[in-house]
């Protein structure tokens, strides 16, 4: 699966050479850039990317710290990169803020690496979603089949489409929805399959 990025560094040299590294890499796609806090949200908002390189000093209102805090509060599941020439205390800030780690930019050569730990981590987070989600089906099922008794084999199959339809939501990463709001559609859905079948068995 490609990671979606968007670069946001109000230096074009900055943006080109973040830009170069990751079209070297078949696992991830630029899918916008940014140079300013407000253009950053924008951008965001539109094409909602999987990982975001975050600059520190920006202009357009805040600044990197402010521009992370605000897309952490809008979308949890956004992974983000912090890069700063401006020292120990940016860092640290842009971390605290929900960065996942923060580099110096007299080290762009640790980017790629600390990307792909990044994506690791989000494909990690997907992983265990999915897993929860199967237990809560799993459950849903086993009740399902204890109440429903010879309509269990045609509620296997229901629920098997529904794990599919899931994955294939994930997979097309879908920015209507973050990993939280999947997983609840696919559990309501799991409940209406139910519901009916009880009302088919009781008619």
């Amino acid at each position: 699966m490609t990671t979606r990025v968007l670069i946001v560094d109000d230096d074009l040299a900055i943006r080109v050479l973040i830009k170069a590294f990751l079209e070297s890499e078949s696992s991830f796609e630029v899918v916008g850039e940014a140079s300013s806090v407000s253009q950053a949200l924008e951008v965001a908002a539109e094409v909602m990317p999987d990982l975001v390189t975050m600059d520190y000093q920006m202009p357009g209102g805040g600044d990197g710290a402010a521009c992370i805090r605000e897309m952490k509060q809008r979308w949890p599941d956004m992974q983000i990169l912090a890069l700063t020439f401006s020292g120990a205390e940016a860092a640290r800030r842009m971390i605290e803020a929900g960065a996942y780690a923060a580099i110096d930019k007299a080290h762009m050569e640790l980017v790629i690496p600390a990307l792909y730990e990044i994506a690791d981590r989000r494909m990690n987070s997907i992983a265990s979603q999915w897993d929860q989600l199967r237990d809560v089906i799993a459950e849903m099922d086993a009740g399902a089949a204890r109440a429903l008794g010879d309509q269990k084999k045609d509620l296997e199959q229901r629920l098997e489409l529904i794990v599919v339809l899931k994955a294939v939501l994930v997979a097309l990463r879908n920015p209507k929805y973050s990993i939280e709001q999947a997983n609840e559609a696919a559990i309501q859905l799991v409940v209406a399959v139910l519901e009916s079948d009880e009302e088919e068995g009781a008619a």
